[in-house]
């Protein structure tokens, strides 16, 4: 159309999924509890986005596919092994704000039956069943960590909460009880419980608390039946946990783990054991780790397992011990009926058998043998070629080993292992080898490897280690004769191949900008991709230039491609447009959105080259190169490359060939070019035409079925995503694509889908006894610390100068002998010369150096000799540690003495030690018991008059009265859209609105007629039913003649509560109240909470001390501060007193006396600098003794100089010292003699009167000043003292409280140890009467229970009765008006007993039943004598006959309803006869009990009566003297009563009295009020009387007799007619207001249908108006914007290497002359600032400006 932009195409195409699964040849065996049991034969596994059933006999692999696309994150296998869950990841496919899912899959068929929604926000780690199957757990991955419990079956969570803040390993249900579950993982585990709460079922954890030892990664974990949980640990120790408290830990003798390495399986086993007793039920742990063993503990020594107190750990013996094999590390272990499955991590399954109880605690136990399934890579796979003449292929792992596959018959032909894990592979072409049976292989520790297959398996033909770091690429020329590789330590060798098998020649190395990725042959050229983003083309060094004899180390010549890594943003030219025109809007927002998206791409600055391709150069462009980024892999003409050093532009990217939201990471053509083959991030491999088969080349790409990993997850530096795809790889005829991928998933696909692609064959025959046989072996790189080729030969050329050097030590050290023994020979002669002759030993001496190293020599021995002693140093050392620690360090406050400043007066603090850990815990317990008790308290007696709690019984049943009464449905019902009529329907024409008016007007009609007949029947039955409800409710209020009145009840015990008994304990008759019985836990409560008390009234007491302490040490200060101002006063005022500073004494400062000791270089040096002031004192002494002393009194002393120094230097340098500083001296005596001439002559100068007078005010000033601090001094001494003197007093008070406090201690600590005499026999009663009661509470239930049935019973006993009654009134209806002889025959037609045919489970019954036969027996006359047939009388309607046949046959089945009902009847009052007879001995044994318990309780308070305690009382207190005024002597009378107590006893007597009064005069107010009511009861009744004689007389006018109203109205009415009616009455009227509704509903929308086309076209009319504006504005804007772009215009903003590094060297160029600058001003300060003239300064001014 004219005037609309032509829509430009898509930036990437939709994605086109294709191709199929073939085969998976992999398994996940890192990942945690990745193996489950179908049965004994068949496992479940995951790897990548696979779920794999394996069958372990046949090596079959079933797989099914993930749905979400982000990989499988945990699985789970339903206890009925009919189901299996599966955890999924959120990935690169998932659709957008989906979270992942659990699937629940039917074994069966493989089908999804269940999908669990919104369980976590990325991934998924861990899932767990529960015993029953009917609850799942799981648990999510980072960021949320989410523990989720499901009701699967209804697809609902029932809880959910935070696991943890790191990644969860497990989740488990705990299978003795559904309701607890536990966790575990990264340095945690966790226990839950699934609690009830007031706000409903809560999700409670709580977290394990490792204590002394370290936190630990915990994997495996088993729960005991008692709640207990046992545990691994990452350091082989077994742990066992009490509730969250680790109780101990558990290893074997001599302290050793119980594993070396991880615990990660721990399994509870139980087994029957046959004994001398029967059969019994046997324990036993078994536990697996990372050291292949699996072994097996007795479970009564881990259960009693407790901490010892020697050594802090529990010792147990490991009773078997089984290994699996000496490589084998179990990660996790599935168990089946037979056999135990080990998944171990090194890459394989291995299957054990299952021991029984009997042969685990054998004395001689089996030692089975384990079997190895399945062996496969172990990790990530990192690389992969296919075979260019068959279809094998072999792939290359972290793990080390590379393996051999026939992937159409999917099975692994052999393997062979290294030391270090692969990273390149390049199966050669038959232009290489003809048989196609070299393999190059590099590995991550620098080492390269020539492989051949053979029949037997790889042989290895050569092997070099050309570097030091990971092999990234190796790259051969185009006939092979050359090969180069790049790694990771920045460098690039360089071989010369004369043969490719044996025979590959070093050439040399060279180093890199940045590491190698990525490299390809060009010509003579070597084009290598670099970390750093550069593309280089390394000339190929020529063999002549290098000389390997010297080194392989070159100076490498390169160039590097000028190339883009993203596109320009395309320059916006002026566009003209008509003003019909309309501006496209969202192509501007797409263009501001690619901007912003390149100018973030700019910011990350170069990126990392990860693959180069080169491609046919027919195709126009020849080069493709992928970054590690997302959708950056471009092609490129590659040939922007400098030439001469002639700069050329940058070239821009032509096509980018990845995907939307994909980083490829490797690329690759086919085997026969037709694809471009890419490896990506996230599991994602894509397909490019790389021919233009089905378009121009590269344009058409397809993406395989995701079948590695595709989680999202933010990438780590250096880290691989976990489904990163690493290799690639098609067979010869690309009928299939093999990929493999860092999650450790290696997968064969199809590649159906793909036009023309080849279908692979069914089958392959491959023959490996064809294929070559081994050679002869050369020698392997196997150690770790091997040399590379440069560092080879760097080590020989050391070792052959080591060799030089060493001959050349030998060749001196002759020399040395030689001159030794011509020395020896000098000495030798001098010594027998003659004594004027013989030269001294000084001047024999040949370097005096040599002695001074001997000197130094006795040093070094003297301090051996000190280290010799260091030990017993620090022995002694650590002795007073251990001390301290034992008796200081556990001290919160020592004590302190602090004293007063005048009054001579002191205190001193209270010694407190800090609270144990142990003791911190039991008094946080007692507190968690007094709140709870205290909300429970709160709860019970809440206001009953208060609104009900909503939920609550009460509330309910407000709810329930609120509602209206006898409402249909329909009434409380409004209608949803789902029931408003279709808009066609409605608009459907006039005649149907016609029809819908008259059904309306008819239906009005209806309403207004009066109630039917059953309306009136039911309101008058309902009427008469309300009335008789009301009767039974009031009757039922009726109290009885011996029950108590609930109010006086509760006064009673009220009375009881608050009355004030004072029984005395000692008392024969004192019964113990059942809430003051006092146990062993309520004691040691007692005992911890006076503890805190005294703990906490001596910390209180520290901390004001500890204040008043410090308040001393700042008085001190300021009061110092003003003495010495008062000092300075007295010096004015030449007064010669120096008043006294005040100090802290020794006393008031402790923590100063425990400072750490003096070190032993403190002492040294203190010693030195001891003597060093000796000798100084010395020559003073010296110096006063006479003249010239003072020649020897300078302060030169080097302690340091050698003592062989020579004496002519030491004295001329002494010498001098002392000259300079005579001189020095005589200066100085100089200036101090001018001073004090002046001095003295302004002393003798006379003072004027006005100087006087300034003198005597300065004075008089000074005077005050000084007065005033004093007075200030004496006042704060003052005051403090009085202070300190009220806290003496304080604790003096305080003391004999705590002394009082610590004799209730040991009299608690004593009735503790008594009450603990008495704990086995107290629970044991206690149990006693808890289960007598439970007993009572069940019978009594069951009481209820019985008697409720029975009330139904009578009830139902009664409604029979009533149809009985309404049958015979029936059939007195039916024969009045006949005959009185026809009535008799009828009457006894109805009334005769007939044999009726019973049903076939009937008569079962009664055979059944030997009851049966007795009573056909008893009534054989009867039936004899009505075996005549029966016939209708003479007469007689044969309809009247026949209904009255209905009526007796109505009648018998009465009669037999009834009959049941009897029996049943009959066997409920047995059964509520038993229940009562059961009651009353429950009754009794309870009784019982509480007699033994009350009996107990005596026995316990007399003995804790003989405790004595001591008790201290004032003299007021004592009131009990005899006559004399004096206390008695005997004291077994005398009791100690509290005051309040003796008041409450004297006003209990007046209160007593006062209650008498109230209680007679409300009795007397009962009296008249009961006389009252008599009189209106005997009123009512009369007339009640009176209104039955008038019915009763009403009806014998209108009936004859009495007749029953109910009846009556059940025969006049039909019923079942009525109620007919009025169900279709109620249909009408409920439709007939739907359709209201409809046509209401229909009418508004069609309002608001107009409303919006009237408001659309307006919105439509500004649009207009405001797109002509937008117009006119964006023509301006392309003109200014042209204008920017042509000033913008230029090279790439992106900062090169090189940049960076001219930029560093500048920076650090400048730095070094600003460092010596200021060395240059710094030497210029010290020579005194006079250095620069004026005139110098202005020239230097002047040369800095310049």
């Amino acid at each position: 159309m004219p005037g609309k932009k032509k829509e430009e195409e898509p930036r990437f195409p939709n994605e086109e999924f294709v191709g199929g699964i073939l085969n998976s040849f992999s398994c996940d065996f890192t990942k945690f509890w990745n193996v489950h049991l179908i049965n004994d034969d068949v496992v479940l596994t995951s790897c990548g986005n696979l779920v794999q059933i394996i069958d372990l006999t046949t090596k079959k692999v079933e797989w099914v596919l993930g749905s979400d696309g982000g990989g499988v994150g945990a699985i789970c296998v339903h206890p009925s092994k009919q189901s299996f869950a599966v955890c999924e990841k959120v990935g690169s496919q998932t659709q957008p704000n989906i979270k992942p899912r659990v699937y629940i899959y039917s074994y069966e068929d493989r089908r999804v039956i269940k999908t669990l929604k919104d369980g976590t926000d990325n991934f998924y780690t861990a899932a767990s069943y529960s015993s029953s199957g009917t609850k799942l757990a799981t648990v999510g991955g980072d960021d949320d960590f989410m523990l989720t419990v499901w009701n699967w079956a209804e697809e609902t969570v029932i809880l959910r909460f935070k696991a943890w803040g790191s990644e969860v390993f497990r989740v488990t249900f705990n299978p003795y009880d559904e309701g607890f579950l536990t966790t575990s993982g990264n340095g945690h585990i966790k226990f839950w419980e699934m609690a009830k709460t007031f706000t409903g079922l809560k999700l409670q954890g709580a977290i394990g608390k490792f204590g002394k030892i370290d936190i630990q990664d915990i994997v495996g974990y088993a729960e005991l039946p008692d709640g207990k949980v046992l545990s691994g640990s990452y350091e082989g120790f077994l742990l066992m946990w009490e509730a969250n408290l680790l109780k101990t830990d558990i290893r074997m003798r001599g302290g050793a783990p119980c594993h070396e390495g991880p615990v990660e399986v721990v399994e509870l086993l139980e087994g029957e054991v046959v004994t001398d007793q029967g059969r019994e039920t046997w324990r036993a742990f078994m536990t697996a780790g990372n050291d292949g063993y699996m072994k097996y503990w007795k479970f009564s020594d881990i259960d009693m397992a407790d901490q010892a107190d020697d050594h802090g750990y529990c010792e147990v013996d490991c009773i078997l011990s089984i290994k699996i094999d000496d490589r084998c590390c179990i990660r996790s272990i599935a168990k089946g009926e037979k056999y135990w499955i080990l998944q171990d991590a090194n890459g394989a399954y291995w299957r054990t058998p299952i021991l029984s109880m009997n042969a685990i605690y054998s004395e001689m136990p089996p030692t089975p043998e384990s079997e190895k399934l399945l062996d496969m890579h172990a990790g990530a796979i990192t690389c992969i070629e296919a075979s260019p003449v068959d279809y094998c292929c072999v792939t290359g792992g972290r793990d080390g080993t590379i393996r051999m596959w026939s992937f159409i018959k999917k099975k692994e032909l052999f393997k062979r292992e290294f030391s270090a894990g692969l990273t390149y592979l390049n199966w050669l072409p038959t232009s290489v080898s003809k048989d196609a049976s070299l393999i190059v292989a590099a590995f991550d520790n620098g080492v390269v490897r020539v492989l051949n297959k053979t029949a037997v398996g790889f042989n290895l033909s050569a092997v070099w280690k050309p570097h030091t770091a990971a092999i990234n690429d190796i790259a051969f020329n185009k006939d092979y004769s050359w090969a180069a590789t790049v790694s990771n330590d920045e460098m690039i060798f360089f071989f010369q191949i004369k043969d490719m098998k044996t025979e590959w020649v070093p050439v040399g190395e060279s180093s890199l900008p940045s590491s190698g990725n990525c490299a390809y042959w060009e010509g003579d050229r070597l084009i290598v991709g670099l970390q750093n983003g550069d593309v280089l083309a390394v000339t190929r060094p020529d063999p002549a230039s290098i000389d390997p004899n010297v080194t392989f180390i070159f100076e490498c010549v390169y160039e590097k491609l000028q190339y883009l890594q993203k596109p320009k943003p395309p320059e916006k030219a002026v566009k003209q447009r008509n003003l019909e025109d309309e501006p496209d809007d969202e192509e501007d927002e797409e263009e501001e959105e690619e901007t912003v998206e390149e100018d973030h791409l700019a910011d990350l600055g170069p990126l990392p080259v990860t693959s180069i391709l080169r491609l046919p150069e027919k195709q126009g462009y020849n080069l493709v190169i992928a970054m590690q980024h997302i959708e950056s892999a471009y092609t490129y003409t590659g040939v922007s490359w400098p030439q001469e050093g002639i700069e050329v532009p940058p070239e821009d990217p032509l096509m980018n060939v990845s995907h939307l939201n994909t980083t490829v990471r490797r690329m690759r053509l086919s085997p026969m070019g037709t694809y471009l083959m890419m490896g990506c991030e996230k599991g994602t491999v894509i397909l490019r035409d790389a021919l233009g088969k089905q378009g121009s080349p590269l344009k058409k790409c397809w993406h395989m079925n995701l079948a590695h990993d595709g989680r999202s997850e933010i990438r780590q530096s250096g880290v691989c995503l976990p489904g990163t795809v690493l290799g690639m790889a098609m067979s010869y005829d690309e009928s299939v694509l093999l990929t493999v991928s860092e999650d450790g998933s290696f997968v064969s696909h199809q590649l159906k889908g793909i036009p023309d692609a080849a279908e692979p064959p069914p089958s392959a025959t491959i023959d490996v006894n064809e294929w070559a046989q081994p050679a002869k072996e050369v020698g392997d790189i196997t150690s770790v610390e091997a040399l590379s080729i440069q560092q080879t030969k760097d080590k020989e050329d050391r070792d052959r100068a080591h060799e030089a050097a060493e001959q050349k030590k030998l060749t001196l050290n002759e020399k040395v002998k030689k001159l030794q023994l011509e020395y020896q020979a000098i000495v030798n002669t001098n010594a027998e010369a003659l004594p004027g002759k013989k030269i001294s030993k000084e001047e024999l001496e040949l370097d005096p150096e040599i002695t001074q190293l001997l000197h130094q020599e006795n040093e070094r021995l003297i301090a051996e000799v000190s280290n010799k002693w260091a030990w017993e140093t620090a022995k002694s050392e650590l002795q007073r540690k251990k001390l301290e620690s034992r008796f200081v360090d556990c001290l919160k406050v020592d004590r302190i003495v602090l004293h007063s400043f005048a009054s001579g007066k002191s205190v001193s603090s209270f010694r407190t030690p800090q609270l144990t850990p142990d003791q911190q815990r039991k008094i946080q317990m007692v507190h968690d018991l007094i709140s709870n008790e205290n909300q429970r308290r709160n709860q019970m007696h809440q206001d009953p008059g208060s609104s009900p709690v909503p939920g609550s019984p009460l509330s309910e049943q407000l709810e329930s009265n609120a509602q209206p009464e006898a409402l249909p449905p329909s009434a409380l019902s409004v209608p949803t859209t789902n029931d408003l009529p279709d808009a066609s329907e409605t608009m459907s024409g006039d005649g149907e609105v016609a029809t819908l008016n008259s059904t309306k007007k008819s239906k009005k009609e209806e309403k207004t007629h009066v109630k039917s007949q059953l309306e009136k029947a039911e309101e008058r039955k309902r009427q008469r039913m309300e009335r008789k409800a009301l009767y039974d409710e009031l009757l039922a209020k009726r109290p009885q003649a011996d029950q108590e009145d609930p109010k006086d009840l509760q006064m009673i015990q009220k009375a009881e509560r608050n009355m004030g008994d004072k029984k005395l304990k000692t008392d024969a008759t004192y019964i113990v109240k059942e809430t003051e019985r006092v146990t062993a836990e309520r004691k040691e409560r007692q005992l911890i909470l006076l503890e805190e008390s005294i703990n906490t009234l001596r910390l209180d007491f520290n901390e004001r001390f500890i204040a008043m302490r410090d308040l001393k040490e700042r008085l001190i200060t300021n009061i110092n501060h003003d003495l010495k101002k008062i000092e300075a006063i007295n010096k004015q005022l030449m007064i010669e007193e120096k008043p006294g500073l005040y100090n802290m004494i020794d006393e008031e400062m402790p923590d100063k006396k425990r400072q750490e000791p003096i070190s032993k270089e403190v002492l040294q040096q203190y010693e030195k600098d001891r003597a060093k002031a000796r000798r100084k004192a010395e020559k003073e002494a010296k110096a006063k003794a006479g003249f010239g002393g003072d020649l020897g009194g300078d302060d030169f002393d080097d302690e340091d100089a050698p003592p062989d120094e020579n004496d002519k230097m030491v004295q001329a340098r002494k010498a001098s010292l002392r000259t300079h500083t005579r001189r020095e001296s005589q200066t100085i005596t100089a200036e101090m003699r001018l001073n004090l001439e002046l001095k003295a002559k302004l002393d003798k100068l006379p003072k004027s009167a006005l100087e006087q007078e300034e003198e005597a005010i300065r004075r008089h000033q000074l005077m005050f000043d000084k007065n005033k601090l004093q007075r200030k001094i004496d006042k704060t001494i003052a005051t403090f003292d009085e202070a300190l003197d009220e806290l003496r007093r304080e604790k003096f008070k305080l003391e004999g409280d705590l002394k009082m406090a610590d004799m209730r201690i040991l009299l608690l600590y004593r009735e503790l140890v008594l009450l603990k005499e008495f704990k086995k026999r107290d629970e044991s009663l206690t149990k006693k009467l808890e289960q007598h009661r439970n007993e009572k509470l069940d019978v009594t239930q069951k009481t209820n229970e019985c008697q409720e049935k029975l009330n139904e019973k009578m009830v139902e006993i009664k409604q029979l009765l009533e149809r009985e009654k309404t049958n015979m009134n029936e059939m007195l209806q039916l024969l009045s008006g006949l005959p009185q002889a026809m009535r008799e025959q009828l009457m006894k037609i109805f009334r005769k007993k007939v044999k009726r045919k019973q049903t076939k489970g009937e008569c079962e019954e009664e055979e059944s039943e030997e009851s049966s036969d007795e009573d056909w027996e008893s009534d054989d006359d009867e039936d004899n004598a009505d075996d005549e047939e029966d016939t209708c009388p003479e007469g007689c309607s044969e309809e009247i006959y026949q209904s009255v046949l209905q009526l007796r046959e109505r009648r018998l089945d009465q009669e037999e309803v009834v009959s049941e009902f009897q029996k049943s009847m009959e066997t409920l009052r047995k059964e509520n006869e038993g229940l009562t007879k059961r009651e009353k001995a429950t009754n009794q044994k309870l009784l019982q009990v509480e007699k033994e318990i009350q009996s107990f309780q005596t026995e316990k308070q007399q003995r804790l009566n003989q405790l004595e305690t001591s008790i201290i009382l004032k003299l007021s207190q004592i009131q009990a003297l005899n006559e004399n005024q004096k206390v008695p002597a005997d004291h077994e009378n005398l009791v100690v009563f509290t005051n309040g107590g003796m008041r409450e006893l004297c006003n209990r007597i007046v209160q007593l009295q006062t209650d008498k009064k109230v209680l007679n005069k409300e009795h007397n107010e009962h009296k008249r009020t009961h006389c009252m009511l008599m009189k209106e009861k005997r009123a009512t009744e009369a007339h009640v009387k009176e209104w039955e004689q008038k019915v009763y007389e009403v009806q014998l006018l209108k009936f004859g007799q009495k007749v029953d109203l109910e009846s009556l109205e059940d025969v006049s009415v039909d019923r079942q007619t009525e109620e007919l009616k009025e169900r279709l009455r109620k249909e009408e009227i409920t439709w007939e207001g739907a359709i209201r509704v409809q046509v209401q509903a229909l009418k508004k929308l069609k309002e608001q249908q107009q409303q919006t086309i009237s408001k659309n076209s307006m919105l439509l009319k500004e649009l207009a108006d405001l797109r002509q504006e937008q117009q006119r504005l964006e023509e301006h804007l392309n003109v200014s914007q042209n204008k920017i772009l042509t000033r913008m215009a230029g090279g790439s903003r992106i900062a090169t290497a090189a940049d960076r590094s001219n930029l560093k060297d500048l920076v650090v160029m400048q730095q070094r002359e600003i460092d010596a600058l200021k060395s240059e001003i710094a030497m210029l300060r010290r020579k005194g600032g006079h250095v620069y003239t004026p005139v110098v300064s202005k020239v230097v001014k002047a040369d800095e400006t310049t």
